[in-house]
């Protein structure tokens, strides 16, 4: 989201035309016209900016690649069906950055404000993942999922053949 990126720029153009591209990106968030008036705030859209902008600076996004250290693992990646703000490439193409265990999971009939549309989902798998880091550091190892490199869980909802 380079765009996000940018200070000043970024929250004119959310703002442009009573929040119209605002409305446009949180089209399916299920608490719409709330954010919206809470956006409008003083300084409320640069501090929900703020996320994008503590990353790398945007020229990162333009130029040479920025050699980054590795995510240290376990890392556990949530991403849904129906995001059209952060695709599953994205979300799965993770893996090669962590250095450690990394599992993905996806959420089926969701979209991009995934632990509000469905935190009961959501909440099982963190409670799950985090689980299973506890039960691997008391035995004396490292998180493990028991399958091999770039064998990743099934997304949730389907079963495996």
């Amino acid at each position: 989201m380079l765009l996000f990126q940018l200070a000043g720029l970024a929250e004119e153009w959310l703002s442009h035309d009573d929040v119209a591209n605002l409305r446009e990106i949180l089209a399916e968030h299920p608490d719409a016209e709330e954010v919206v008036e809470r956006m409008r705030e003083p300084g409320a859209l640069t501090a929900a900016l703020a996320v994008y902008r503590a990353g790398l600076p945007p020229e990162a996004l333009c130029g040479p690649p920025v050699p980054l250290p590795p995510l240290p693992g376990p890392v556990l990646g949530v991403g849904s069906s129906g995001d059209r703000l952060l695709t599953e490439q994205s979300m799965t193409g993770t893996e090669k950055h962590v250095d450690g265990p990394w599992r993905y999971e996806r959420v089926e009939n969701a979209g991009h404000w995934l632990p509000l549309e469905a935190p009961e989902r959501v909440n099982g798998l963190l409670l799950d993942f985090l689980a299973e880091c506890r039960a691997s550091a008391q035995a004396g190892g490292r998180y493990r999922t028991g399958r091999g490199p770039g064998e990743g869980r099934l997304p949730v909802g389907t079963r495996g053949a």
